[in-house]
């Protein structure tokens, strides 16, 4: 998994997102930068919204 894990580097901008919706990776804090990679290849654009109406 880490092998790949250095390809999600590109990915971590965030993407236009519709009203009340997260990504689960923005939300969550990393505290060592090394992990920052290996989170986001698992986690990839998993939105969090706050509601079902909002999904």
């Amino acid at each position: 998994m880490l092998r790949h894990a250095h390809q999600a580097n590109r990915h971590f901008d965030v993407p236009q997102l519709a009203p009340n919706t997260y990504r689960l990776f923005d939300l969550i804090d990393i505290n060592d930068p090394a992990y920052k990679n290996t989170f986001y290849y698992v986690l990839r654009d998993t939105l969090v919204v706050d509601n079902i109406d909002d999904a």
